[in-house]
């Protein structure tokens, strides 16, 4: 990615900007949930690390092409595309894992990340926009050895029907869920084959 210069303060430069893909709401929505809904039924939840619960502990599942959910399938497509567009990266992809993460009250996510992908992403399919935030770690480590440069968390609350994509080493977790709501997500993992093998997107 090119630098990004601060349009108030020309002498500064933002030397690695990390592109982060956000929508906060899918376009084909009503369809989206029904058939994610539908999905989600044909799973027990499995309790993860007694931090919250997923469809499949051992991470070995594909609910998107278990259930078919063309309509979900369709919009990331676009979104994926739309993404790699943005980075100049043309390649064929496959969508590896997907698996729902269910945040019962109390309920939370470690800090994780998603290797050896190469992209991931989350949409939000039951929330209340309270029942606990996603937040990701800078991902430059030295920042924390420096009196004048400071780490910062980055933080999103859920909306339903959101949907995002970020580099699968991007180290996040989400907050504790303080709410009487249930918490549910579809969280997914995508391959790219070498770049530069498609000649449009």
């Amino acid at each position: 990615m090119d630098p990004i210069t601060h349009p108030m303060h020309p002498r500064m430069t933002a030397l690695w900007p990390l592109p982060f893909y956000t929508k906060k709401r899918v376009d084909n929505f009503s369809k989206i949930q029904k058939e994610l809904q539908e999905a989600y039924t044909h799973y027990e939840p499995e309790n993860f690390w007694d931090a919250h619960h997923v469809t499949d502990r051992k991470f070995s599942t594909n609910v998107l092409e278990e259930c078919n959910c063309k309509y979900f399938i369709e919009e990331l497509d676009y979104s994926i595309k739309e993404y790699c567009k943005y980075l100049n990266f043309y390649s064929n992809y496959k969508i590896i894992e997907s698996w729902f993460a269910t945040f019962n009250p109390n309920e939370f996510a470690h800090i994780h990340c998603h290797l050896p992908a190469d992209m991931s992403g989350a949409y939000y399919l039951r929330t209340n926009g309270e029942d606990g935030d996603i937040f990701f770690e800078d991902p430059n480590p030295l920042m924390n050895t420096s009196k004048l440069f400071k780490s910062e968390q980055y933080r999103l609350s859920p909306v339903e029907g959101g949907l995002m994509l970020f580099p699968s080493w991007l180290k996040h977790g989400v907050n504790r869920n303080k709410t009487n709501n249930i918490r549910i997500s579809l969280s997914f993992n995508i391959i790219f084959e070498k770049d530069n093998l498609l000649t449009s997107i």
